[in-house]
């Protein structure tokens, strides 16, 4: 351990003393001193700054005072400092997305005839009747043709969210308004904490700026709709999936993508398609040893979200065959809906244009890093969260 601290990076720019020297403290007094202060800012109340001991008691407790010093250097002392630090970081950038959007719903337009109507008309029931009103509420939009092109209110994961916000912010197209903001937030924020964790605090740093520089997340972000919810539960449901694929024997890691997922797909039932890219992410980015294994817990993880997403549509309905009403009416509605019609159908490469176009920068960087993985697929050691990040991209 001591030798592994002694050329961690950082520690001190002089030369290894020779074989024999290897004594602690270091037997060079400038060697110790530089040494020591490199280790003081990052050991503070740790074993660095212990009273001396005797040297018998040193000698003797040679291991476990370099395994401290070595877990010190790596920053595992459970030192609350780089916590503080993450923490401040991620309320800067939650602030910096309110302060972005928050006074641009002074001037907000809402439809009153559109689907904002229809969220706040959901939001208003379960804040005064609960979650038990939704099946009354889907008999009455399978009722009505008119309904058909709206949201329908099967989707629980959405209504249980915004009736949880309306105990802090009453129903009102505002209030939905600033849930989408709050989800914005939440959704940046996510990025850069597991993006710190797997890709470093640069680039979690620069994924989060890359993410509140996105025009159309930003003008999402503020709307009564359900995109910035579902952006922000498909985010974790990308992030806990790799989690759980980096160690599919923990049982922990299945449970919370299941329940993610789950929550994904009842927020807004297109979420079910990054089913897909998930599942074709596993051979391509875990391949080697276990690839079975994986295999086999990605597709049992994916089929208990069905069966709980299932089960929670069932209950907002009221029944297997309102809902089953309820999806052939929602299937069926593009070829009713004009405006899906002009501006939700074409070539397949509409979507990437349009994609171009309201995103540039964020799209060419998606590009370039997804050269870069492919790239990089053939080496050895390649970048995997770069690869499965970019792979979910393109498949989805």
């Amino acid at each position: 351990n001591f030798h592994d601290l002694w050329e961690s990076p950082g520690n001190c720019a002089v030369e290894r003393p020779p074989t024999g020297c290897d004594s602690f403290p270091p037997a060079s007094p400038c060697t110790g001193v530089r040494w020591a202060s490199s280790l003081e800012h990052r050991l503070r109340g740790s074993s660095a700054t212990a009273p001396p001991r005797s040297s018998a008691g040193a000698s003797a407790g040679m291991g476990s005072g370099t395994d401290k010093l070595a877990q010190g250097a790596r920053g595992e002392t459970g030192d609350l400092e780089p916590i503080v630090r993450v923490a401040g970081v991620s309320a800067a950038l939650a602030l910096t997305v309110w302060a972005l959007l928050g006074p641009t719903l002074e001037g907000m337009r809402y439809g009153y005839g559109t689907d904002e109507a229809y969220y706040l008309r959901y939001m208003e029931a379960v804040h005064a009747h609960g979650l038990a009103v939704l099946p009354r509420i889907t008999q009455e939009w399978n009722s009505g043709s008119e309904n058909w092109i709206y949201p329908p209110p099967t989707r629980i994961g959405l209504s249980a969210a915004t009736g949880l916000w309306s105990l802090v912010r009453p129903p009102s197209m505002r209030s939905l308004s600033e849930f989408s903001i709050a989800c914005t937030a939440a959704f940046v924020v996510l990025n850069y904490l597991c993006a710190r964790r797997l890709l470093g605090e640069f680039r979690a740093l620069l994924l989060a700026a890359l993410l509140i520089g996105n025009s159309l997340a930003l003008a999402l972000g503020r709307r009564a709709l359900s995109d910035a919810a579902n952006v922000l539960f498909q985010s974790a449901s990308i992030w806990s999936f790799y989690f759980a694929m980096q160690a599919p024997a923990k049982w922990g890691r299945r449970m919370l993508f299941t329940a993610i997922f789950a929550a994904t797909v009842l927020t807004k039932e297109i979420g079910a398609l990054l089913s897909l890219g998930l599942l074709a992410s596993v051979p391509i980015c875990f391949s080697g040893d276990g690839l079975w294994i994986r295999i086999r817990v990605a597709v049992g993880s994916i089929g208990a979200a069905a069966l709980l997403s299932i089960l929670g549509w069932v209950t907002a309905a009221g029944g297997v065959g309102t809902w089953l009403l309820a999806i052939s009416k929602l299937l069926g509605s593009p070829t009713t809906n004009e405006w899906a019609q002009a501006f939700c159908s074409g070539p397949w490469q509409r979507y990437v244009v349009d994609q171009f176009l309201l995103s540039p920068w964020t799209s060419a960087l998606g590009l370039l890093a997804f050269g870069a993985a492919i790239r990089g697929r053939a080496e050895k050691g390649s970048n995997t969260p770069l690869l499965y990040l970019t792979c979910i991209y393109f498949v989805q």
